[in-house]
């Protein structure tokens, strides 16, 4: 299994809680599609509602395949994307309950690359994909003022340049 930079990793769940999983946020992901949604044709408003939809059962763990079993002495402990996510960020990440104690237990024993694997494919992924079509759909249908996006940088791999003698 490849290797992950963990700290990297609980970095970016920090910001991912307040997208896919902190309703207070403000930036919290159906938030934004009822913001946009205000400002769109009867044809984007369908969209969005449909996506909001299929986005929130993500978020929520009602539409995930994967499972992830792991044996304890106590017995095995199968995972969902969403319960992985939930103990990562509630357990590990931020706090220990006692609601995810058993489950820190039984992660801190695997290769973390077994959590960001599942969490990755079955929640991240799906929800980055969203916000990129989220996006394209703002910026294409002139929702909001160009002034509130930032400039797009597309890097360009550089081309190595001819060492004069």
């Amino acid at each position: 299994m490849p290797s992950y930079d963990w700290e990297d990793f609980r970095s970016f769940l920090t910001i991912f809680r307040k997208i896919a999983v902190a309703e207070r946020e403000s930036i919290y992901l159906p938030k934004i599609i009822n913001v946009v949604s205000r400002y769109g044709d009867a044809q984007i408003r369908d969209y969005l509602k449909n996506s909001k939809r299929q986005i929130t059962a993500i978020i929520e763990g009602r539409k995930g395949v994967m499972r992830w079993g792991i044996g304890t002495p106590q017995g095995n402990l199968v995972y969902s994307g969403h319960r992985m996510l939930h103990v990562l960020i509630n357990g590990i990440i931020f706090h220990e309950g006692p609601d995810t104690a058993n489950d820190v237990l039984a992660l801190e024993a695997v290769d973390r690359g077994c959590h960001i694997f599942l969490v990755t494919f079955e929640i991240v992924m799906p929800v980055l994909n969203y916000c990129i079509s989220l996006r394209n759909i703002i910026w294409q249908q002139n929702l909001f003022p160009r002034s509130e996006f930032p400039p797009i940088r597309r890097h360009r791999a550089r081309r190595a340049r001819p060492k004069h003698s």
